[in-house]
């Protein structure tokens, strides 16, 4: 009976146990999402917790980052007592006022430190920088003009894709002067405001400021293109020809290019290196004698239809063939050559002489009018006249003749 009761005691004293863990876990549970959601909603509060700031009841920016903003006003007043040396500075503080979802867009750093120094009061001595006969901005020093001139040209080089890497030179030219001059703070501005103010007015302005050049190494690939060959070939006829594609070759060229103001106005080639030889292109032009193989190779010179031919005509010899037309009607060119000569004939009235080389060539008679001259290039099918009947004609019409070595022959197999 005493071990009945022993045991049952010690099964009451575990499930008690047990329970008590069983609460204590539940409580810590508890108390860990307490912390959590508290964690929570104070990080929210804190990201939706904005500021205005102000110095001497002048607005300066919004902010969520009051350690950023009293950061940035050190480093304000830090920059006056460095370059300024006699900078007579009145005391400041910084008020922060809480907004709540208000709509408003964070300043950028810059815009954040020059409104820090326009709210702020006092004297210091400056120098004023002068370009031209404008008053552009007040700098501490001759080297923090130099700066200011570095991030104009580092605006430029930003705009243009300019690796560092290439740059050789930056020259700076125009009418530059400092003045000394005692002034409020609240007339400096930052180096990069006053580098910003020269590029905007030099951008609009046909008559800049100032002269930023800067000279950059540059190495760019360019395309040769081929050369043409004209080669003879009696694998074709006269006035044929075949044409074989040449190919483009690339070469490398190292060059300096000169940028004034962000334009380039200059370019010097240093160096050539060719990537890819060029292959030339290739014109075969026929060489072959189409008279003694008695192929065709002339175009008809007129469109009308041939009214006599060659040969023995009326008691004499016809030495070429008429081609009837109206007067005013074109005529064309039979082959490329030049005129060897016009002029009038008693026979052949207004005429035309054509030397298409190695002896041969051809007449156009009757015409009514000439419309090219002596030494005149002419290509297949060019307009050279007008049918007429001028000289020794029963009407308007084309007296054509082919000439070799200075002998009339049939034009007609000739005559494609």
């Amino acid at each position: 009976m005493k071990c009945s009761l022993r045991k049952l005691s010690r099964k009451v004293n575990i499930e008690t146990f047990c329970e008590k863990i069983i609460n204590d876990k539940k409580i810590i549970v508890l108390t860990a999402l307490c912390l959590l959601l508290i964690t929570y909603s104070n990080r929210i509060y804190d990201e939706r917790r904005y500021y205005e700031v102000y110095i001497n009841d002048r607005f300066i920016t919004y902010t969520n980052n009051k350690k950023e903003i009293k950061k940035e006003y050190k480093e304000v007043l830090s920059y006056l007592k460095s370059k300024y040396e006699e900078a007579d500075i009145d005391k400041t503080t910084l008020v922060f006022k809480n907004i709540w979802n208000k709509e408003f867009q964070l300043s950028k750093d810059i815009e954040v430190k020059e409104n820090i120094l326009k709210s702020l009061q006092g004297s210091v001595k400056a120098k004023k920088l002068i370009l031209g006969d404008r008053t552009i901005g007040y700098v501490s020093s001759d080297k923090e003009k130099n700066q200011v001139f570095e991030a104009l040209a580092s605006a430029y080089i930003k705009d243009n894709g300019i690796s560092k890497d290439e740059i050789k030179k930056v020259d700076v030219s125009g009418n530059i002067k400092l003045e000394d001059e005692t002034i409020n703070i609240s007339k400096i501005e930052p180096i990069e405001i006053i580098a910003s103010n020269i590029y905007n007015e030099n951008k609009k302005s046909t008559n800049p400021l100032i002269k930023i050049d800067i000279v950059v190494k540059n190495t760019v690939k360019e395309e040769i293109p081929p050369s043409t060959k004209i080669v003879s070939t009696k694998d074709l006829y006269w006035g044929e020809s075949n044409t074989v594609q040449g190919k483009a070759g690339t070469k490398e060229v190292l060059r300096d290019l000169t940028y004034e103001n962000g334009t380039v106005i200059s370019e010097q080639r240093i160096s050539e290196k060719v990537i890819t030889k060029a292959t030339d292109s290739i014109i075969y032009k026929g060489a072959k004698d189409p008279i003694s193989s008695g192929v065709a190779f002339l175009d008809p010179p007129s469109r009308g239809g041939i009214t006599s031919s060659y040969g023995a005509r009326w008691g004499s010899k016809h030495h070429g063939i008429d081609i009837a037309g109206n007067t005013g009607d074109p005529i064309e060119a039979a082959f490329d050559g030049t005129v060897a000569n016009t002029g009038y004939n008693s026979i052949y009235g207004n005429m035309i002489v054509i030397d298409h080389g190695k002896g041969v060539e051809t007449v156009y008679g009757h015409c009514s009018k000439i419309l090219v001259s002596a030494g005149e290039k002419i290509k297949k099918g060019e307009l050279i006249g007008r049918i007429g009947t001028t000289g020794r004609s029963t009407g308007p019409h084309l007296h054509f003749e082919l000439r070799v070595n200075g002998e009339a022959i049939n034009p007609i197999k000739y005559v494609k």
